[in-house]
């Protein structure tokens, strides 16, 4: 199999499909839009400009991205009990699996009767979709075709999935110093955890949380929620992220806890990124409501329509 032309047609497949989904942006408004309404005297119409709030552009994402990521690595000082009892459950499913789960993920997936070419190419594919040094590069490409293509959603996609691994990588890097936990390609065990004072010191490249897990699926979920009226853009999306997790089992670099909490920081911390750019990620679409207005002035009398559109 040529690796290489695979990721390639993966790439332009999912790229093409998110370019044709918006390819007529009348049958579509974005859902993140400035309204301003713009009331002259009474006996003038009212007037509404509706264009799209510059969270599409390069210059938005510069001024605001670091408030952003500052928002949301403060927000454990503000949790509350139910966030802290979400926290206690993800710690207890992480102390439970290291017994369990991670020992029986590892033995399947390193006996030689489950492994073959295909599932390497496989592999191969997956640890590139959850690696910054591509991923990245990709969302400027992205970027890019917005801009040559016009297309908004594009262009957000790039921009809040940027900033939305920058968030990601703070944080799955302070849990990998931290918890200093080691990879299972060391011939160690499964509760080998050093602590950021441990013998071992800290370590940036340490287990858990996987980074190339927490990347795919921050990259996945910006491009789920921007494109939810499009499922399938979302299955590919969240099917790519799956399979970056699921490389890092087969390849024996991450035992299957620090996947799944990869992938819990990834979804997690790029919802609250998107929560910057929208105050409402359930609507699928706008809702248009006409009001008809009239005033009297020295000029005479008016009549017009007041256009409201909520999203």
């Amino acid at each position: 199999m040529d690796f290489m032309r695979l990721f390639l047609t993966y790439l332009f497949f999912i790229t093409m499909t998110c370019v044709q989904a918006t390819e007529n942006e009348d049958e579509f408004l974005p859902p993140f839009i400035e309204k301003e309404i713009h009331t002259l005297e009474p006996a003038h119409a009212v007037i509404m400009d509706i264009h799209p709030e510059p969270s599409g552009k390069l210059q938005y994402f510069i001024l605001n991205s670091s408030e952003h990521i500052y928002e949301v690595l403060k927000k454990p000082l503000h949790w509350n009990r139910e966030n802290w009892v979400t926290l206690a459950a993800l710690v207890g499913v992480v102390a439970a699996g290291q017994h369990t789960l991670d020992n029986e993920m590892r033995e399947f997936t390193m006996d030689e009767s489950h492994r073959n070419k295909s599932f390497d190419d496989l592999a191969e594919l997956g640890e590139t979709l959850g690696n910054g040094l591509y991923v990245v590069p990709g969302m400027g490409v992205a970027y890019l075709l917005g801009e040559v293509t016009d297309n908004y959603r594009l262009k957000r996609v790039a921009l809040i999935g940027l900033e939305s691994r920058i968030a990601t990588d703070i944080l799955t890097t302070l849990m990998k110093v931290t918890t200093n936990r080691d990879r299972p390609n060391h011939d160690t065990k499964a509760s080998d955890w050093h602590g950021l004072f441990g013998s071992k010191g800290p370590r940036s490249d340490a287990a858990f949380p996987s980074g190339h897990t927490a990347t795919a699926f921050s990259f996945a979920t910006v491009i789920a929620l921007e494109y939810r009226d499009q499922p399938a853009i979302q299955i590919l999306a969240y099917t790519a992220a799956t399979m970056a997790g699921l490389s890092r089992i087969y390849d024996d670099d991450h035992w299957a806890t620090d996947v799944i909490a990869g992938a819990t920081i990834g979804y997690f911390t790029t919802k609250a990124i998107y929560s910057f750019y929208t105050d409402d990620t359930e609507n699928d679409a706008p809702t248009i409501h006409v009001i008809p207005t009239m005033g009297v002035s020295s000029q005479g009398a008016s009549a017009g329509l007041n256009l409201v559109v909520s999203f």
